[in-house]
């Protein structure tokens, strides 16, 4: 995947997460804010750039125009849903790769 599908798919991840709480913004500013976030999200500050990625994304939000509450209620849900979301994913693949490991090991 390219860099612009994965800016493109993470914009579309945070639009619907701001819809979801009655956030408004505009494409534009959705997408401006992603791309602010995932440089952030580099810096070694907090493990997963916990805190300062959603401050980001807030701050690019509102540079855009934002001004309500919920901004800040979308991008936390955005971070939870992308960071923790894939963690029973995870867990679920491992749980099969040991268990055929285990299967193979057996016979």
């Amino acid at each position: 995947m390219t860099v612009t599908g994965v800016i493109l798919g993470g914009s579309r991840e945070l639009l619907v997460a701001l819809t979801a709480v009655g956030a408004t913004v505009p494409w534009q500013g959705v997408l401006l804010a992603y791309a602010l976030g995932q440089p952030v999200a580099s810096i070694p500050l907090l493990p997963g750039g916990g805190g300062s990625v959603e401050a980001s994304i807030v701050f690019g939000l509102v540079a855009y125009g934002g001004t309500s509450g919920a901004l800040v209620a979308g991008a936390i849900l955005f971070r939870v849903v992308s960071a923790c979301g894939i963690v029973p994913i995870g867990w679920a693949v491992w749980a099969l790769a040991s268990r055929r490991r285990s299967a193979d090991l057996a016979v």
